[in-house]
Order: C-alpha cells, then structure tokens, then sequence
C-alpha cells in the first residue's frame, strides 16, 4: 500500500472516530439552558425544546409534540398531544463543532432531521439537518420587556397582617396581583428570572412558585426540586417582586401524610431566606380527599413554628378543606398565630357566588383570605375562557382587597395557561404570545 493510500485512509478512520465523538452528552444540571427555540441548518420549521425532567425534553411545532412512530430512518414525524410517553421524549447531545443534536429516547441510535421538506426520524449521523442552533431571541413587544416591580418588597418592605388586612411596613394596605407557575418540575422554564421580570413588565408584583410534593415533584427529586425551587424564589426577589413558596399537596390530599418532609423542608428553605422580606409561605396547597379543617389545622400548628423559628415576620399562607374552599372552616376555629392568611381557590367556570359567600364569612369573623390561585377556566384547567365570571371575582376580592395569583405562568395547552404552547418568556411577553387568559389576565394586574 503507498504511503499516499495510507494516508488516506488513516484520514478516513480519524474523520470517522471524530463524527462518532462529535455529540456529547449536555451535563444534567445544565440542561434546562437548552429549552427555547431552535432551528436546523437545513432550515425548515423551528422547534420549541421544553425541558421535561432529568436532561430529557419535550419538542413542539406549533404548539404539538414530536411524536415517534415507526423506528425506521426516513420516518415521518407525528405532531400529537402531550401524554409524557417515551416516543414524545428527547435527550440533548452537544455537537463540539457547535449547536446540538436531539436524540429520540424511543431509540437512542436516531435522531431528529428537520429540512424545508419536513420533520423525521433518521439515523444518528453528522449532518445539517440534524445540527440545531437556538434562533436568536425575539425584541419584547412593548408593555412585554422584561423588567422589575415597580410596586415590590423596595417600596413595602415587610408584610403583616391586620385584621383581615395584608399590611406593608408602614401599616399601608397592600394588595398583591401576579401569577402562579404551574408544577416546577414540568414547566420550571417559565419560573426563570426573565420570564417573571417580564409579568412585571405588566404590573405584576407577586409570583407563586408551585413546588408539587407529589406527581414526579419534591418527594421525588428532593434536591433537584429544591434547588429549581430556589432558583424560582431567587429570580423573584431579584425583580422586586414578593414570592409564595407553595407546598403544592394536591394528589397527596392531606398535608398530614408528609408532615415529616414539610417541616425538614420548611426549616431548611426558611432558614434560606429568614432576611428575605419578599417570601410568604404557603404551606399546604390544597387539601382535598375528605381532608377536615382538624386535620389542617393539627398539620399547621406542626409546621408554623418551623417557620418562625428562623423567620419570625414572614407571612404564613394556609390552605383550607375541599381545595381551599373551606375558609368559613377555618374562620370558626382559626389558627392562635399572627401574621396568618387563610388561602381560597377558586375557577370561574366552576364556582361561583356560593364560594363568595363563604369568603364573606370568613371576613366577618375576622379571618383574613390571601387568593393564591384561582383560573379564568373551570376547575379542571380546561373549558371557557369565562371571562364574565372572572370580572365578578375580581371585583369582589378588589372590594375586599384581597391578593391573588392567577393559575398559571406556562404554555400548557389548556384554558388557564397565560400563554399560547410554543411561547417564549425568557425574553418578554408579547400580546401575541398571551393566550385569551393570558390578555384577560396581564390587563388587570
């Protein structure tokens, strides 16, 4: 063989080794970097990369997600609803001559191809359709720039409660209006730092960042939850805005069943953030499950001391029976701390004056109410938009002076997400970019 062939093929098996080598793993605590909107070097549709959990990705067109069907090369792609199955799943490999590659977790040896032709299936190789770079963030529109409260803890420092009154430092009113995230551990990437500067961009002042114990949430992924928890409670304080952490119970029922967590978790996070002035805690979502307010009650009497241990002045959030409904329960046998809110849930398409008249109770007694979800939907997330409804709501708690938070910061292709699936917060919210909840919700902060 001459010297020139040998060559040759040395070069040949150094060029191959290298493509085999050219994808390298994301690092798992730098993945939630790579969700945004990407597009191939072939052009064609872009694609929206939306971290799921674990390094592993959910990808969008236009709002539905990438679906694999036949596990051949050359497939077509499937646009389908979200049902967080295996073949709607990606992982993210880093190409080393620049941009990334998407690897279907139904058969790591494939990868995503997107060309001006379509969207397949094709084996895992060096080409252009198969390299992705993030297209370049869009100009905010106006009113949507990312930017800080000008109405946050800067101008009213710590909050307190009197009478059913929430109180700044010097005793003046306050009223919080913002939005809830949905579960961090599904939507985390709509609890980042830009895309809450950019509700405050519309008069927001609150974020409620839903840290779920169950469903895939804290008791699953203690760590991990913590530290997206914090990273979400971080980015509020950094725009000036108050921030509820939210023990999110829900499918769990009964606060109770985790009592040992939440206080090991409470004395941790409020030991975290005992200087902070911007955090209320919301220590049990919504009880539910023939939970009784005794039951809540016991758990609060449990917990609260946790807290005020490390943080005193903190404003403590508590939810009540039935989804936090039951609020005339908790009024009849209220809590002996200060500085406690009792918290109402409500949708628009599901409850109406009755639930009004329950938070009238309430008042009466001399429970004060903090609102800190309630949706422009029915209960299950979906149906509406009720607008008409909302309206009553909110001048109803305006009349009461009752803070709240709207259920929820995300693009989850549902009635009570803010946003239209396929948004990006990170860089503002456009109009365009709000959903008919979203446009009904941001005019009224």
């Amino acid at each position: 063989m001459s010297f020139r062939r040998c060559t040759a093929r040395l070069s040949a098996i150094l060029l191959t080794a290298a493509l085999l080598t050219a994808l390298t793993a994301v690092p798992a605590a730098a993945a939630a970097k790579y969700s945004g909107a990407f597009q191939s070097k072939s052009g064609g549709a872009k694609v929206t990369a939306k971290l799921y959990r674990s390094g592993k990705y959910r990808l969008t067109v236009s709002g539905k997600t990438l679906t694999v069907g036949k596990i051949r090369s050359g497939a077509k792609l499937k646009k389908a609803s979200w049902k967080k199955k295996k073949s709607q799943l990606w992982t993210v490999k880093k190409r080393s001559g620049g941009g990334v590659s998407f690897i279907s977790c139904a058969n790591k040896n494939y990868a995503l191809s997107v060309t001006k032709k379509g969207l397949f299936l094709k084996k895992k190789r060096a080409e252009a359709s198969q390299v992705f770079k993030k297209v370049a963030a869009k100009k905010a529109a106006a009113g949507g720039a990312v930017t800080n409260a000008k109405d946050g803890a800067a101008q009213h420092g710590w909050l307190s409660v009197k009478g059913t009154q929430l109180v700044d430092a010097s005793g003046r009113p306050v009223v919080l209006h913002g939005m809830s995230s949905h579960g961090l551990q599904w939507f985390g990437n709509f609890a980042s730092s830009g895309a809450i500067g950019a509700t405050a961009s519309y008069g927001a002042n609150l974020f409620r960042a839903a840290m779920y114990t169950a469903e895939n949430g804290y008791l699953s992924d203690k760590t991990g939850m913590y530290a997206r928890l914090c990273a979400a409670v971080d980015a509020a304080v950094s725009r000036n805005m108050y921030v509820i952490i939210d023990w999110h119970i829900l499918s769990d029922t009964n606060p109770r069943s985790h009592q040992g967590e939440a206080k090991a978790f409470f004395k941790k996070v409020s030991a975290r953030y005992a200087g902070t002035p911007n955090v209320l805690y919301e220590i049990c979502n919504e009880p539910n499950g023939g939970t009784s307010w005794k039951d809540v009650k016991t758990y609060a009497e449990a917990v609260i001391p946790v807290i005020r241990n490390n943080s005193p002045r903190s404003v403590i959030l508590v939810g009540t029976p039935t989804w936090s409904q039951d609020v005339d329960l908790a009024a009849a046998d209220p809590l002996s701390f200060g500085n406690i809110m009792y918290v109402c849930h409500f949708y628009a398409g599901t409850h109406f004056a009755f639930l009004r008249e329950k938070v009238s109770t309430a008042l009466s007694k001399g429970a004060p109410i903090f609102v800190t979800e309630w949706g422009t939907s029915d209960a299950s997330g979906n149906g509406g938009v009720f607008t008409k409804e909302a309206a009553t709501w909110l001048s109803f708690l305006a009349e009461h002076k009752i803070s709240w938070a709207n259920w929820s910061l995300c693009d989850k292709s549902e009635s009570s997400a803010a946003l239209k699936p396929g948004a990006n917060a990170d860089d503002g919210i456009s109009s365009s970019e709000l959903s008919a909840s979203g446009k009904f919700v941001f005019a009224r902060f």
